[in-house]
């Protein structure tokens, strides 16, 4: 993905340049919290899109994809629980069941909260890069638990 090829390019230049622990190291997390905050919201789309691909009705298709957008605005466990709840309380209960309180939802809740942090308060983020890669790519599973819970691949 874009974020991926971002954090090996900013860990790059961190290392290259002896940046780490650095306003730089700053700049460049708080950039790469937004890019992946998106991609995520992306990944989210296309799970839904693929589950509702097969529906004929193009005017159901086009309401779950304006809803879609609507309600995964947010991004946190309980707007995607949520979501997936519209669906059916079965397929929020899979999705739940599978990521509350493990590593990905804290590493995700993580990503999310500091997102909000650059966007809306004071901008002050407790990640470094290093962290942030790591919570990245345990962040993931929520993706992968919610395309499980709604039967297609995931996008991850």
């Amino acid at each position: 993905t874009a974020a991926d090829a971002a954090i090996t390019v900013c860990e790059k230049h961190l290392t290259d340049t002896k940046a780490f622990n650095t306003e730089i190291e700053t700049y460049l997390v708080k950039h790469l919290l937004v890019l992946i905050c998106s991609e995520f919201e992306e990944m989210i789309r296309r799970v839904v899109d693929a589950r509702v691909a097969n529906v004929a009705d193009a005017e159901i298709v086009a309401f779950v994809r304006s809803a879609t957008a609507q309600l995964c605005r947010g991004l946190r466990i309980s707007d995607l629980a949520g979501l997936l709840a519209r669906f059916a309380p079965a397929v929020k209960d899979a999705f739940s069941g599978n990521v509350t309180n493990t590593a990905a939802h804290t590493s995700f809740d993580t990503i999310i909260s500091n997102r909000i942090q650059v966007a809306h308060t004071t901008g002050t983020i407790n990640l470094t890069l290093l962290e942030l890669k790591q919570r990245y790519e345990e962040s993931k599973g929520i993706i992968r638990h919610f395309a499980t819970a709604l039967n297609v691949g995931h996008p991850c």
